[in-house]
């Protein structure tokens, strides 16, 4: 006979069914009637089995909330509906039970043929129900050449030794036609697997009690990528497929489906597996407290029909190295890292990366450099750079620091651990741009790209003006300088030899009024200020320092005023101590320059 022939025999039940007639029992009992001894049917809320620990359903059982009666034998008859007209009359019955497992304990559907009633067996299974059914279930039983279903009833029967659940019946129905769907029982079934090309064969034997129409595979790789294939019947009854091959990483969820000429469908779910390439084993890296920027890590080759290209190692989810060695040096974020492996295969499809190994965690406290400051400088520049980081482990004579290209380090001083100062000199021909900082000390070593910047000299702070650009010897004056750049409060100002400077005051973020004090012994000429600022020195356009102008002189009778020598060596001593003081001479108001045999020994005042 051929495939179509068995597929497509009794075609004359392959119409879909007609109800004949069905109970839910949630309503009413459903006309059904017990009796027997002790006539323990009943009918209600359940409130044991499956529906032990809630506001169970309603149905019939044997006893509705206690275990069975021992040394039972009770029947439950359905009601006198007609099935004279039906062809292939099925019940269809929904029922649970948890019985003793044995022949003791036991419930069969019976109807009555000739006036005797005899067992009937379901489509499918034993004629007895026994043991557990795990669950609720459903059956069908051929009621074929039944007049009425007061001719069909449920028996139970017990022994007189251990009672369990009983047998809870929740709904019946009756068709008329095919309501059985085809049984799938799979045969061959895939798993995990590196066959990244296919196919994964399936197989499976299915079964129905008219004939089935058409067997599919169907499947997903992903949410809503539905696949689906005709599986060909090879033997009787049984049928074959392949499921393709798919990329690593790739899980297939598949099921077998058959359909009969009723529209009947049975299917049976095939357990998920996935195509992938292996991951490396046994990855180990350092225990307890690890203290370093980078943390060694081993591990083993996986087992691959792939070559593989090479490794990359991931910190916490990112790709942080890269090997064809099984080994590497991981750099470290601390304190807690997590580091996997995968391989990278050459497949013919391509390279294709592979499973991550299991995870390994390190403690880690890398040396890190937090801040540079001041983090720039200007070519030429001489400045005091102070450095801070976390577990540097600095020590004063086992330290060396490298601020890049151009840029010397001297007279480095360890503060503490984390904490050092030191003077840099830029030169002069510095190329602009960012430099790498890196400390060492001891076995450890820190690393910060781009924590310091040598500048262009167009943008190098400076001051922008002072006014006056003038001053005199002997004078004592308010001098405004303004930068470029903001100024603190405590900024020092410099006018060189013979000029001396108060405190300054605000006037505003880049400007301070300071009070100087020129001597009159100061040498006259440009004297370019310097304005440290604490972080560098800033200069600017040189202040001319010149002699007093003579007064004019005047026309009168009255000839020059002679000193007596009682009177000229305090004098002297006076103008001597103003310039120690810096006070830049004394001079009285209408007065000409002293007499030329009494010279001041401060050259003169005003």
């Amino acid at each position: 006979m051929s495939a179509a022939l068995l597929l497509l025999g009794c075609a004359a039940l392959g119409a879909p069914p007609d109800g004949v007639w069905a109970t839910d029992l949630q309503s009413d009992d459903g006309g059904l009637a017990e009796s027997g001894s002790p006539d323990q049917w009943a009918w209600g809320a359940i409130d044991k089995g499956p529906g032990e620990g809630s506001e169970g359903p309603l149905g019939w059982a044997t006893r509705l909330s206690q275990v069975h009666m021992n040394s039972a034998d009770d029947r439950l008859t359905l009601p006198d509906v007609s099935l004279l007209d039906s062809l292939r009359p099925v019940l269809i019955l929904t029922h649970w039970h948890d019985l003793e497992p044995g022949d003791d304990d036991w419930g069969v559907v019976e109807r009555r043929v000739d006036g005797s009633w005899e067992a009937v067996a379901p489509l499918r299974g034993p004629v007895e129900f026994t043991g557990s059914s795990e669950g609720w279930r459903t059956d069908y039983i051929d009621l074929t050449d039944t007049e009425s279903l007061a001719d069909v009833r449920l028996r139970f029967r017990s022994d007189e030794a251990v009672a369990r659940a009983g047998w809870v019946v929740g709904a019946l129905e009756v068709v008329d036609g095919d309501p059985v769907p085809p049984v799938v029982t799979l045969v061959q079934t895939p798993t995990d697997s590196q066959d990244l090309g296919g196919p994964h064969p399936v197989s499976a034997i299915v079964t129905d009690d008219v004939g089935v129409t058409q067997v599919s595979l169907v499947w997903f790789t992903g949410a809503s990528d539905r696949r689906e294939a005709i599986l060909f019947q090879t033997e009787p009854g049984i049928f074959e497929g392949s499921l393709p091959g798919a990329a690593p990483g790739t899980t297939f969820v598949w099921w077998i489906q058959a359909e009969d000429a009723a529209g009947n469908v049975g299917l049976a779910s095939g357990p998920s597996f996935r195509t992938f390439l292996p991951a490396p084993t046994d990855l180990r890296g350092p225990t307890g407290r690890w203290v370093d920027t980078t943390v060694p890590l081993t591990w083993r080759a996986p087992d691959s029909p792939w070559p593989i290209v090479e490794y990359v190692v991931s910190r916490n989810g990112t790709a942080v190295a890269r090997t064809t060695d099984t080994q590497a040096d991981a750099p470290v974020l601390g304190p807690s890292d997590q580091f996997t492996v995968t391989g990278r295969f050459e497949t013919d499809d391509g390279v294709f990366e592979g499973d991550p190994s299991q995870p390994v965690a390190v403690t880690a406290y890398p040396p890190t450099i937090l801040r540079v400051s001041p983090s720039a400088a200007w070519p030429g520049d001489t400045v005091h750079i102070e450095l801070q980081g976390r577990y540097l482990l600095l020590a004063q004579d086992d330290v060396e620091v490298d601020l890049g290209p151009g840029v010397a380090v001297s007279e480095v001083e360890v503060v503490d651990a984390d904490t050092l100062q030191l003077r840099a000199d830029v030169s002069a021909s510095a190329a602009a741009g960012l430099r790498t900082v890196v400390v060492a000390s001891g076995d450890h070593e820190a690393t910060a790209a781009a924590a310091f910047e040598v500048r262009t000299s167009a943008s190098r702070p400076r001051i922008e003006a002072t006014v006056p650009t003038r001053l005199v010897r002997g004078e004592r004056t308010r001098l405004t300088v303004r930068s470029t750049v903001s100024l603190p409060d405590d900024s020092r100002l410099d006018l060189g030899t013979g000029v001396v400077v108060e405190a300054g005051t605000r006037v505003d973020d880049r400007t301070l009024r300071f009070m100087v004090a020129v001597a009159t012994d100061a040498p006259t000429g440009g004297h370019v200020p310097e304005l440290d600022i604490g972080t560098r020195l800033l200069t600017g356009p040189a202040i001319d320092i010149q002699p007093p102008q003579p007064a004019p002189q005047t026309l009168c009778g009255v000839g020059p005023r002679r000193w007596g020598a009682s009177g000229s060596a305090p004098l002297r001593a006076i103008l001597a101590l103003g310039g120690l003081l810096g006070l830049g001479g004394l001079r009285r108001r209408g007065e000409g320059p002293p007499h030329s045999d009494r010279p001041s020994s401060a050259g003169g005042w005003r």
